[in-house]
């Protein structure tokens, strides 16, 4: 199945092993026309790492306004300009046919930018597919 536009959000401090696992099988199933992510942090990077892998056709950075991942920024061809992290959340699910976010545990923590974009996304009727750290899914759209 082919989808235009999927964004992802996740944490600094990068995706477990089963999230990995599970993010590759998503991206292979899917195969996303353009996958959108933040350009910041350790899960980007792998999620970044995973969309190359898997031949999306265009990967796309969203960077914000500082980033702890400046190899990344130099990798990525395409970019919108730097934006106020939680502005560029939000360009990412308003661009997006579909959120995945990986975060970093089972609660749900305000404050985290992963939770403030899932939060955003389903405010604004876009579909979220959440792979928790077991590698589990959790509302898992129907793409039909």
């Amino acid at each position: 199945m082919r989808m235009n536009d999927v964004g992802f959000t996740g944490t600094r401090k990068g995706m477990s092993l089963a999230q990995v696992g599970a993010l590759n099988a998503i991206l292979h199933d899917l195969t996303p026309k353009r996958f959108h992510h933040g350009c910041n942090g350790e899960a980007d990077w792998q999620a970044h790492t995973i969309a190359k892998l898997r031949h999306t056709t265009r990967i796309i950075g969203h960077p914000g306004e500082t980033t702890d991942r400046p190899d990344l920024l130099a990798e990525i061809k395409e970019q919108f300009p730097p934006k106020p992290f939680l502005e560029r959340d939000r360009d990412i699910v308003t661009i997006s046919n579909l959120l995945i976010a990986a975060p970093l545990g089972l609660e749900r923590v305000r404050g985290s930018g992963t939770w403030y974009t899932i939060r955003y996304a389903r405010k604004m009727g876009v579909p979220v597919m959440i792979i928790w750290p077991d590698g589990e899914l959790d509302d898992v759209p129907r793409v039909e």
